[in-house]
């Protein structure tokens, strides 16, 4: 009979696998990624809804309950929601305004909600998206916001490779990874959070500098933060 193998020894048979070591490090570079990019969003967020709402002045609330959901034309929209559909309008990349579905979101909550505003950047998002853990979990949230809105001028391509690198993380059976694509990947996370319009958020510099000592970590010290 052979030799039985533990649980433990299981573990840490495949915990000192190289490939392994590389997918736990590209787990918390992205992991960290994410997280600041959230705060950041969350601060962009913020930022415009108060620019908005400046801007647009003070108008009463939406009468309709909803014009978005209940009108198909815009012209019989109430005054409220029609100058918040402008100024999310304005906010968006060109390309990506006609692919909106108003009728998905709530525009009598866009004076009071900032987030109900970002929702409509965000495809897929439900009501309570920022409320939930998965909004700092899942690069998905600010990669589509940055994506779709003006707010941050990232490269195109750069936003593309972060994407693919989502999807690949999240889709693999396998927890495992070449050292050439943990370095590649940890390098397009770099480059993402280093675009001026993103790196000057207080959260990101610390993050920038978490996934650069990533890539000098030797294979057998890789550990998880």
């Amino acid at each position: 009979m052979g030799s039985s193998h533990t649980k433990e020894d299981i573990l840490s048979q495949e915990m000192t696998d190289p490939q392994t070591q590389d997918w736990l490090c590209l787990n918390v570079a992205l992991r960290e990624a994410t997280k600041a990019l959230a705060i950041c969003t969350h601060h962009r967020i913020a930022a415009f809804h108060k620019h908005a709402k400046r801007f647009i002045g003070q108008l009463a609330p939406c009468p309709n309950q909803n014009c978005s959901k209940k009108f198909q034309q815009t012209q019989q929209w109430c005054i409220a929601c029609r100058e918040w559909r402008r100024e999310i309008v304005e906010f968006c990349e060109k390309g990506y305004v006609e692919k909106i579905d108003w009728s998905k979101y709530h525009s009598s909550k866009w004076m009071s909600n900032p987030y109900e505003v970002a929702r409509v950047l965000i495809p897929k998002a439900h009501s309570f998206y920022y409320k939930s853990n998965e909004f700092h979990e899942d690069i998905r949230f600010t990669l589509s916001y940055i994506e779709n809105s003006l707010a941050f001028d990232v490269d195109k391509e750069i936003i593309q490779k972060a994407w693919v690198l989502r999807n690949s993380f999240k889709r693999k059976g396998k927890m495992k990874i070449t050292n050439t694509d943990l370095v590649n990947s940890v390098d397009c996370l770099i480059k993402l959070l280093e675009f001026p319009s993103i790196y000057c958020h207080k959260a990101v510099p610390p993050a920038v500098r978490k996934l650069k000592s990533l890539l000098k970590i030797e294979e057998s010290s890789c550990v998880i933060l």
